[in-house]
């Protein structure tokens, strides 16, 4: 009788380490980080000839694009907005009167027809497209205002988004009496939420 009860006795103990229940908490700290912005350097038009006429000159490149990275963390959208100089005479022969030495930067365009998009929620803005000779549907680069390039809507554009500009799609007009010598210009993109 007494090995009967201890057999029970372990018995009954084994169960109740079976049935026993823990529970503990699990915790995370997530953090965001500023946007990056990503491009493939700066933009060379290489050389141009004149010729006694207006020219529009394209950007030689091959196809490039630019990506956004969001790790905002917040959703709240953001906007690609661009600006930029005049391009001045850096160098060359000494000229007279009435020979242009400035191009003004809303000669540079960006095609908005070609462009394509990938990642999510991006949109180009269509506000600002408009005809340059030469070229449809181009984007004006504007000295005074930021022209917004891509947007993403609030609620989207987490993670990369990327424009992806075609071949020749970056143009600058050339006007006729242009003074022959080097130019250059500064242009900026921003990123920030909307």
């Amino acid at each position: 009788m007494l090995k009967q009860s201890l057999c029970s006795l372990a018995l009954a103990g084994s169960l109740q380490a079976v049935g026993l229940a823990q529970t503990t908490s699990a915790n995370l700290n997530v953090v965001g980080q500023p946007f990056v912005l990503l491009t493939p350097g700066s933009l060379s038009f290489g050389t141009v000839t004149l010729t006694g006429n207006n020219i529009l000159a394209r950007h030689p490149l091959a196809a490039s694009s630019w990506t956004i990275n969001d790790r905002s963390g917040d959703g709240r959208g953001w906007r690609l907005k661009l600006r930029g100089t005049n391009f001045t005479r850096t160098a060359g022969p000494s000229v007279g009167p009435g020979v242009t030495t400035t191009i003004p930067i809303s000669n540079l365009g960006y095609a908005g027809s070609g462009v394509s998009f990938s990642g999510t929620g991006n949109t180009i803005d269509v506000a600002n497209a408009y005809n340059v000779p030469g070229s449809l549907n181009n984007i004006q680069v504007a000295t005074a205002d930021t022209i917004v390039i891509q947007t993403s809507a609030n609620g989207q554009g987490m993670g990369r988004a990327t424009i992806n500009w075609p071949t020749s799609a970056i143009s600058l007009d050339l006007p006729y009496n242009l003074a022959a010598g080097s130019y250059s210009a500064t242009l900026t993109l921003t990123v920030d939420d909307l």
